[in-house]
């Protein structure tokens, strides 16, 4: 299995995600640059790395990854590759407390939601605690810092400009188990493993 070297009683932070193409990235990279030209400071997601999570693990054992990676092979099979397309953008909680700047994503299918809950309900039964928030698909550009808050400004006119931008349509054939190691430059990611959808 990539990426399974560590001591038995390691433990390892994880989540599982969908990979997103480059022109997304792109399309991030110019949401920044247009927020930092007026003056918004914030720890930005490194382009190479966004994605979209679809559920987060924290830490696990290491020994435990071989069976739950069979239980997301698993949940990987009740789906076909299928379409998403980036929609808009916005900040949680909301724009007077703003805490995460994030780009959002469509799915006409509702298959997005439909693999979450499957990746869920194979989780659960391989014993990891329940997630008690609701999905909420979307990708996140940025963490805002509490004591900067007040160089936000032009909140409605950056994300009205957002809004209007042409959607961009990609193809999700797979999902990945990637481990996530905190360093002082920010997150470092490493694909555990990669689970092609529908592929029983």
């Amino acid at each position: 299995m990539p990426g399974l070297n560590a001591a038995k009683d390691e433990v390892w932070r994880l989540f599982v995600a969908i990979d997103v193409p480059d022109e997304v990235k792109q399309r991030a990279l110019q949401m920044r640059r247009a927020l930092e030209a007026d003056g918004w400071h914030a720890r930005w997601v490194r382009p190479e790395a966004l994605h979209l999570s679809l559920r987060f693990y924290g830490n696990q054992p290491v020994d435990s990854v071989p069976g739950l990676c069979e239980r997301l092979r698993t949940a990987s099979n009740t789906v076909r590759p299928f379409d998403l397309s980036t929609a808009g953008a916005g900040i949680f909680p909301n724009a007077r407390r703003p805490r995460v700047i994030w780009l959002g994503v469509q799915d006409r299918s509702d298959t997005l939601a439909r693999l979450a809950a499957d990746i869920e309900r194979e989780s659960r039964a391989y014993g990891i605690e329940p997630e008690t928030r609701p999905f909420r698909p979307h990708m996140t550009l940025a963490r805002v810092r509490p004591e900067e808050i007040t160089t936000i400004r032009d909140v409605d006119r950056h994300f009205a400009e957002f809004e209007r931008l042409a959607s961009l349509a990609y193809r999700v054939d797979h999902i990945s188990l990637i481990r996530s190691d905190l360093r002082r430059e920010g997150p470092f990611y490493t694909v555990v493993e990669r689970f092609d959808l529908g592929n029983s």
